[in-house]
């Protein structure tokens, strides 16, 4: 049995590490008007669903927390200085190849990347205002949960390892693998996405604490 969740477990990890491999790769491709739009998108859904007072506050969460991270910290600008060169260099050897080829390539790399980095904030920022209305859902389920165990300890019934073993493989797959992988997503993710795989976490939770052990 432990060998078998342990093949499961390097089977999902690798499958992660693919996915994730293919969309970074996307990322080295696609241009900055690409990925521009699909912001303009998303900013779009979020307005339909949520209204523009709501729409206002994510964008200005995302670009609070992506001013604050890259630039006040200086690491963005320290990431500038290391792989372009500063702009009165101009050596042959820029001249002749970096100026006219490389470095305008790794320049519009480093603008998708820095645009791609305000695309996951937005996404993070977007959940953040769902948190509210599924702490209602969250929290009952969480109780419920709890006190069934409770009763469970007390009469006798029978709890199942199969179903928390579930719970648990749920919860870790949806957490590890689709949280990040929705965030970087270079593909439109529709604004109700992120709190319906919240609620699916908190089913998955809710199922694992019902069937624990009566000892832990």
């Amino acid at each position: 049995m432990a060998e078998k969740s342990k093949s499961g477990f390097m089977l999902g990890l690798s499958l992660f590490a693919i996915i994730l491999l293919g969309e970074m790769l996307c990322f080295l491709v696609v241009d900055f008007n690409s990925v521009y739009r699909l912001i303009e998108k998303e900013d779009q859904a979020t307005a339909v669903l949520a209204g523009d007072e709501q729409r206002l506050w994510v964008r200005e969460t995302a670009e609070g927390i992506h001013r604050s991270v890259l630039y006040e910290t200086g690491i963005w600008p320290g990431i500038q200085r290391f792989m372009l060169p500063p702009p009165e260099d101009s050596t042959k050897i820029l001249d002749n190849f970096g100026r006219k080829d490389f470095f305008p390539y790794v320049e519009g790399r480093l603008k998708v990347v820095n645009l791609a980095i305000y695309l996951a904030l937005y996404r993070v920022a977007g959940l953040i205002t769902w948190l509210p209305v599924l702490s209602l859902f969250f929290l009952p389920l969480l109780l419920d949960a709890h006190y069934t165990r409770k009763r469970k300890q007390y009469n006798f019934q029978y709890a199942s390892p199969t179903v928390q073993r579930i719970g648990i493989r749920t919860v870790a797959f949806m957490v590890i693998t689709i949280l990040p992988l929705l965030l970087i997503s270079p593909l439109p993710v529709p604004p109700h996405s992120a709190p319906l795989m919240v609620l699916l976490v908190a089913l998955a939770i809710w199922a694992m604490v019902r069937n624990l052990p009566k000892r832990i």
